[in-house]
């Protein structure tokens, strides 16, 4: 059975949001900090992290898939038009999968940068309410990979 995962948003500044994952005890498995701007209509991700130790990587997988699912519902709720993010070359298998779109090469990084609409509708129809990629594609050598990467700041 999946580990049940609930959200919990808060917002530090005017221009910030902090999206954690908890699980039923309350602990945070992951978390990622939004900062966006109603004044450009404009939402940035930031650093997906998993914080939890001996999550099997379908179980970061699903973390990361739903950080994202409620960054973009936020960002819906909050009005904005765009949405951007960068993603390690580790992540990029994971990122590419879930924005539907390629992303363009900055620095060693990708830069994810598209209309919030396009990559939500992508992001609802590619993945579902728990988590689980669609389409058979869990089981992606690079899409665990990047799990695998994601950062463990439990240390």
């Amino acid at each position: 059975m999946p580990l049940a995962l609930t959200p919990d948003i808060t917002r530090p500044g005017p221009h910030t949001a902090v999206i954690r994952l908890r699980e039923g005890a309350g602990d945070v498995v992951a978390d990622v900090t939004c900062a966006y701007s109603r004044a450009s209509a404009t939402g940035a991700l930031g650093e997906l992290r998993v914080r939890r130790a001996g999550l099997t990587a379908r179980e970061r997988v699903r973390a990361l898939v739903l950080l994202v699912r409620e960054a973009l519902r936020l960002a819906d709720e909050l009005g904005l038009a765009r949405v951007l993010t960068e993603a390690p070359a580790d992540a990029v298998p994971l990122a590419r999968r879930l924005a539907g779109i390629d992303g363009a090469e900055a620095g060693g990084r990708r830069l994810f940068h598209a209309e919030l609409a396009a990559v939500r509708t992508h992001v609802l129809t590619t993945t579902t309410a728990d988590g689980d990629l669609s389409g058979g594609g869990d089981g992606d050598a690079a899409i665990e990979e990047a799990a695998r990467a994601a950062v463990d700041v439990r240390r």
